[in-house]
């Protein structure tokens, strides 16, 4: 039996039945040959010659960046849905120990802040550190390499000696009121941490005092880059301006203001220069420092970019757009030195057609709620792949309109349901709000960052779907509302079943997957009596026979 039918059957079953793994069986990954899902961290390493990716995506990469290839994919420890995630990584001056976080357990522990340290070399977990009740957002070592900072949605910064054995948490600094996002060693003294409370915050950390407030963000900032030097602190904000700072947290000058909310900023070795990024015009910009004047800029992203690293004062990596690409340049003017992506590509809308057994779904990206063009569509019943793009009025896409009521967001975290209901997401472990849509029986699906949950017409969570490892772009729910199906960046189109199935409702495999090609599959695994068996604990012995003979 081919490997592609193993894997679109089991698939199949395991969604559609709803089928629910324990933590500690395998889960089924399909590898791209690059990023599935938006890249938080690029870290240059060897010389230049080896380059460190992480990623929503639950992977830690490595890439030759002489050849581009991607020489190597590391997984730890992963669970379903967003468990796993990495949000964040650092590496130790003397390029020994990797560490990541993000939305991190433990074997399968209800804690996910946790912190692995990873010896580069052997890639054996030396160390996982516990303390952060919230996912992680930021990882910084110090220029001595002795300790390691690390800040979370839980409004605190932690800072770590790495020299013990075991490794010890040895300062917690609380100053910030929401989501602290970044976090940098200004010297092996000092630290600068940045908040969506609009704050940066200067620390002496070994007293846990603050030494002065960074205050001129006018919203959430999220950026932030120190010299190596010592002497200036970058900041920028989702109200578009970057801002320069000296050493003391006082301001210096307004560097520029981005297209949109800035993302990500780094450093050149010397202090020199800066390269930021903002989420509109997709164009990054290195400018000098403390002068401010635009050096180049690099427009080859086609959406934001996440992560930006310096290689000496030269070389600009930064990863982003729709496909999560990774491209090297000169800072200088801006050519394209290497190119690093994956083979797949991220699903941007899905669709079911109103009469028939067929999913439509495309990639290209159209806008917010899956507006992007479905592009092919697969016939469940007849097991066919259809490559040209569909008549789009034949598809349902998302609905936003249903018995006078409206869905629309408010902002990035809100999605108002009419004129009295309200969903909030939580911005640690929801993120933003991507896709949305009614069921014909009134309620609600809504994709987000990290999660996908159903709701009813109140906004009251009455399920968790849990399976997707990237954003989820789009949502369409079935004619009969029996159905929701979701389009995500990890390059996958899942379906769900809305309701328990009783034994009396269930079709046998046979009577669904009628094309003459699922026949022979049956009698070649000798599968003919189960196939023909109209219960759901044959689909699921059937999934379990086919799996165990790949």
């Amino acid at each position: 039996m081919k490997k592609s039918t193993f894997i679109i059957l089991t698939l199949w079953g395991a969604l559609c039945l709803g089928e629910l793994k324990a933590q500690n069986e395998p889960i089924l990954s399909i590898d791209p040959y690059g990023h599935a899902s938006m890249i938080r961290e690029v870290l240059f390493a060897r010389n230049g010659t080896l380059l460190i990716s992480v990623s929503d995506d639950k992977t830690i990469r490595f890439w030759d960046t002489r050849t581009g290839e991607n020489v190597e994919t590391y997984r730890g420890y992963i669970g379903e849905g967003s468990e796993g995630k990495l949000y964040a990584a650092a590496l130790s001056p003397d390029e020994k120990i990797l560490a990541v976080a993000g939305w991190l357990s433990y074997e399968g522990d209800t804690e996910y802040g946790r912190i692995r340290l990873i010896n580069i070399e052997t890639r054996e977990i030396i160390a996982n550190l516990t303390g952060h009740t919230d996912v992680v957002n930021s990882l910084a070592f110090s220029p001595n390499g002795q300790y390691l900072a690390s800040s979370g949605a839980d409004h605190s910064i932690r800072v770590w000696d790495i020299s013990r054995s075991p490794v010890q948490m040895i300062s917690l600094l609380e100053g910030h009121t929401d989501n602290v996002q970044e976090v940098r060693f200004l010297n092996d003294r000092q630290l600068v941490s940045v908040s969506y409370d609009k704050l940066g915050i200067l620390w002496d950390w070994p007293s846990n005092a603050i030494n002065r407030r960074l205050e001129k963000h006018s919203d959430r900032v999220g950026a932030l880059a120190c010299s190596p030097n010592g002497k200036y602190i970058i900041t920028g904000s989702y109200d578009r301006k970057i801002y320069l700072w000296d050493n003391q947290g006082k301001f210096i000058k307004e560097i520029a203001e981005a297209e949109g909310s800035v993302y990500t900023a780094s450093f050149s070795d010397d202090g020199s220069k800066v390269i930021v990024h903002g989420t509109l015009g997709n164009v990054a910009r290195v400018y000098s420092v403390p002068a401010g004047r635009e050096l180049a800029s690099f427009d080859k992203h086609n959406n934001t970019v996440t992560a930006s690293d310096f290689y000496a004062n030269e070389l600009v990596v930064t990863a982003g757009g729709d496909n999560n690409d990774i491209y090297i340049w000169d800072a200088n003017n801006g050519a394209v030195k290497q190119h690093m992506v994956g083979r797949g590509y991220t699903k941007r809308s899905v669709g079911f057609k109103k009469s028939g057994t067929e999913l439509a779904f495309g990639n290209t990206w159209g806008g917010i709620n899956g507006a992007g063009p479905l592009e092919m569509s697969f016939d469940f019943k007849n097991f066919k792949l259809n490559l040209q793009a569909p008549q789009a009025d034949a598809y349902q896409k998302a609905i936003t309109q249903r018995g006078g009521k409206t869905l629309a967001t408010t902002d990035d975290y809100t999605l108002k349901i009419g004129e009295a209901g309200t969903i909030e997401n939580s911005q640690a472990t929801d993120g933003w709000i991507r896709a949305y849509t009614f069921t014909s029986l009134g309620d609600i699906a809504v994709g987000n960052n990290y999660t996908f949950k159903f709701y009813n017409a109140d906004g009251k969570v009455t399920r968790n779907f849990v399976g997707h490892t990237g954003e989820v772009w789009a949502v369409a729910a079935s004619s009969n509302g029996k159905l929701i199906a979701s389009a995500g960046g990890d390059q996958t189109v899942r379906l769900w079943s809305l309701e328990d199935v009783g034994e009396e409702d269930v079709s046998s495999v046979a009577d669904f997957m009628t094309h003459p090609s699922w026949k022979e599959v049956w009698q070649e695994s000798n599968l003919v009596a189960l196939a023909e068996t109209r219960s759901k604990a044959a689909w699921l012995e059937i999934i379990e026979k086919l799996k165990a003979a790949n």
